[in-house]
């Protein structure tokens, strides 16, 4: 049990500070054991009932915390202890926590398969009819949704999600990476009727209400930060002729942020974002395009 004045929370941190502006002090209830060293830290794991009121109880409710990894609570400095900052530090006996030997990129692509099957879990539960087979220009399509319904689903759950581009950010990263898939294969998601996908494997096991709707909104807040990344990516592999005016807008605001550009002007920034297309390679510092001049050298 302590007391602190630490600043305001901040949930976009790896480490967070947590507590109310101003000169307020908290009394927070911690369920842990004095250390038997003076000096120090306390570690106790997070007690299973946090009274109402209480800044823990707040921290809780507020903070980002994945179902997927388990927690610790660590205080720091010398009695009388004071919370100086809330670490969330994943352990390495969870059941299902990520297997951190492996590269980033696969720990990404399972935490987006994970989201997908949560995804597809709780539309199953609240729109039966959603997945179906469909018929279209005589041909069937089993077990499958339409684009637009699909982007209507999930624009129903309510969770921070508001526009139907937002919705199409989702689905596309959720495609990107295998979670979702089109039945003729199309690599660009389409909020369109006549455009159907599939979730790939067996339908997921109901689970309880209470921990269906926290594992759905952890899913959907993942995916809508990846969104704009797999809209930006989209637009970049679309030939020059095929971008609309939307994709346009969305390469020429990323184009304000490179320092590489920053010396041109808005409307050159927009020519190149007319012109400008994807190009991946695996190793960083790549030459992708040389001047005029160097190309001239080159075949002389």
């Amino acid at each position: 049990r302590g007391e602190g004045r630490v600043p305001w929370l901040s949930t976009f941190l790896p480490v967070s500070q947590v507590g109310w502006p101003g000169e307020s002090c908290w009394q927070v209830g911690l369920a842990v054991e004095d250390s038997p060293a003076l000096g120090a830290p306390r570690v106790g794991a997070l007690p299973d009932v946090v009274p109402e009121g209480t800044l823990l109880n707040m921290v809780l409710r507020r903070m980002h915390r994945p179902r997927s990894c388990s927690y610790q609570l660590l205080l720091e400095h010398q009695r009388p202890s004071c919370i100086q900052g809330l670490r969330w530090t994943p352990l390495t006996n969870s059941e299902e926590s990520l297997d951190f030997s492996e590269s980033l990129e696969q720990a990404s692509t399972e935490r987006v398969l994970r989201a997908g099957r949560q995804l597809h879990r709780h539309l199953l539960a609240t729109c039966p009819n959603l997945i179906r087979d469909r018929k279209y220009h005589l041909r069937l399509y089993r077990q499958c949704c339409s684009g637009r319904e699909l982007v209507d689903g999930i624009l129903a759950l309510g969770l921070g999600v508001h526009s139907r581009s937002q919705v199409v950010g989702i689905c596309q990263v959720l495609l990107d990476e295998g979670a979702l898939c089109h039945v003729k294969h199309d690599w660009a998601f389409q909020d369109r009727d006549a455009q159907f996908y599939r979730f790939p494997g067996p339908e997921p096991e109901p689970v309880g209400a209470h921990e269906m709707e926290e594992e759905l909104a952890e899913a959907v807040a993942l995916l809508s930060q990846r969104g704009p990344d797999a809209l930006l990516t989209v637009a970049l592999r679309k030939p020059p002729g095929q971008r609309t005016d939307e994709e346009l807008d969305l390469i020429f605001e990323e184009l304000l942020h490179i320092k590489a550009v920053a010396h041109l002007s808005n409307s050159v920034k927009r020519e190149l974002a007319a012109v400008l297309l994807f190009e991946p390679h695996s190793k960083a510092g790549t030459v992708c395009k040389s001047s005029r001049a160097q190309e001239a050298r080159h075949r002389a």
